[in-house]
């Protein structure tokens, strides 16, 4: 699924990356304040965002933050057998020309079409 870059409510902005960037400057500050005097290397920050992650990170919350921007998740229910009857006439349809070409003429270049339209 593509969302177009001018949207404004994408819904994993407004479920996840909020809540995430939040939760990541809780995580830094609680670093800071336990290993005073040390500053946040690169080798920190996996751990740090580690702990902000599984915090955040949640199926329920993603499902809603999509269904909040108005995309939901397919209900296969409301599909029923007789909402692809319009598509059986093309099958029918296809049927009934294979059913009148001759059968011992294998060439298409020898059928003739035009003898009978009446099949279309």
């Amino acid at each position: 699924m593509g969302l177009p870059s001018h949207t404004s409510h994408k819904p994993l902005d407004v479920a996840i990356y909020g809540s995430l960037k939040t939760a990541y400057n809780v995580s830094c500050s609680d670093f800071m304040v336990s290993n005073p005097g040390h500053t946040i290397s690169i080798r920190d920050v996996a751990g740090i965002f580690g702990k902000a992650y599984l915090q955040v990170a949640n199926p329920n919350i993603a499902i809603k933050g999509f269904a909040s921007t108005g995309i939901e998740q397919l209900k296969s229910s409301i599909f029923t057998e007789e909402g692809f009857t319009p598509s059986l006439t093309t099958k029918i349809r296809h049927e009934k020309v294979e059913a009148e070409i001759p059968s011992s003429n294998n060439d298409p270049d020898e059928i003739d079409v035009t003898s009978d339209l009446s099949i279309l």
